[in-house]
């Protein structure tokens, strides 16, 4: 048991009454003070890159398999079908030598009402057009609520990272954006959640949580993945600081200039998903959302366990495929899982806001592509 017990729930004993007081638990403990510390740090470092990147349509890595909305048969615990309309970013995690498990996104009637899936997917089987089927493993419990984002600990296949948004206008926050920690079973070709935790930061001893932090995630055992989104800014970056278990030392966020907007040419940046390619060594998938029009670009990062940024790819991985399909956010690909496989990289993507994409393409194509600034 977490040492702040207080804000874990036992998603065992899910009630829709309980469940709604530890939210607005939650959301009482957001520390808006904190915000303007992160964005101070956010808004300085981006004078000091010493890598500049670059927009193109360069392609490292290559369709391989996809997965429509209407190929996806999901039910829930209770075995009732469930309507698909879109199935976008979702998390993948090796299984064994021969299978991947998939974290499905899936959004219904309402786009906004999304909640998260799980399959398992033969390797052998992941080429062109995949039927699928899946049972819901974290769904809303709340109206206000949207379940997305899943992301698999590098480290550690048992604990999944997701994101839940409420959208509270009437309350004392007009929305939050939460990123949570589930603590996960495989058994027999299913997933078994038992607790959910949000990240935490800690400053002096008191814990609490900032107003919108999604794309977060472990990059390694000791550091965290954070990325602030600052509304009244309109802008969101990547930090790392120094974790324990799912606290953050508040103290330790820092921004990384390399990894931060591009002012008059990004809108904002983004983690995607954490490969550990070595002991020490970890691949960081991160994602530029480009001005005016708000199209994702794929990059990739090379990062120590201690969260020093050893080298960047100045140019995207991946190409924005508007020709492969046209959803309904076009020119739009999100990276949420990354699975190793040999000398390849396999990453699931959300294109387009409505289906899913399995890409392919040699690792050390990525890591010679980079710009080095240590090591």
């Amino acid at each position: 048991m977490s040492m702040h017990s207080e804000f874990v729930y036992d998603l065992c004993k899910s009630q829709t009454v309980t469940f709604r007081e530890y939210i607005l638990k939650l959301i009482d403990s957001i520390d808006g003070k904190a915000e303007s510390t992160l964005l101070s740090k956010l808004l300085e470092c981006r004078r000091k890159s010493k890598v500049k990147r670059k927009l193109s349509d360069r392609i490292l890595l290559k369709l391989r398999a996809y997965i429509l909305p209407q190929d996806v048969y999901v039910v829930s615990s209770y075995d009732i079908p469930v309507q698909v309309l879109t199935v976008s970013n979702s998390a993948i995690v090796l299984r064994d030598t021969y299978n991947i498990g998939v974290f499905l996104r899936l959004g219904g009637v309402n786009f906004s009402r999304t909640f998260i899936a799980y399959t398992e997917v033969s390797l052998n089987d992941l080429h062109g057009r995949l039927k699928v089927k899946s049972k819901v493993i974290l769904p809303p419990i709340l109206s206000s609520e949207c379940v997305e984002d899943p992301r698999v600990d590098p480290d550690s296949p048992n604990d999944l990272y997701h994101v839940r948004a409420y959208y509270t206008p009437r309350y004392k926050v007009e929305s939050a954006v939460i990123t949570f920690h589930t603590n996960i079973t495989y058994e027999n070709g299913e997933v078994l959640p038992s607790t959910l935790e949000p990240i935490l930061f800690e400053d002096n001893s008191r814990c609490f949580i900032i107003r919108s932090f999604r794309d977060s995630f472990p990059l390694s055992p000791n550091v965290m993945i954070v990325r602030p989104w600052f509304e009244e800014a309109r802008i969101g970056g990547i930090f790392l600081g120094q974790r324990s278990g799912h606290i953050v030392s508040f103290k330790s966020l820092e921004p990384v200039p390399e990894l931060a907007p591009i002012p008059g040419m990004e809108l904002k940046t983004g983690a995607n998903t954490s490969l550990k390619l070595s002991s020490n060594e970890y691949l960081l998938i991160f994602h530029s959302v480009e001005y005016p029009h708000g199209m994702y670009y794929t990059f990739a990062a090379l990062l120590s366990d201690s969260g020093e940024l050893l080298g960047l790819t100045p140019e995207p991985i991946i190409s924005l495929y508007p020709e492969l399909y046209s959803g309904r956010r076009p020119s739009t690909i999100f990276v949420c899982g990354a699975v190793k496989v040999k000398d390849k990289i396999i990453v699931c993507a959300g294109k387009d806001d409505e289906i899913l994409v399995f890409l392919e393409g040699e690792v050390n194509e990525i890591l010679n592509s980079m710009k080095y600034i240590k090591g």
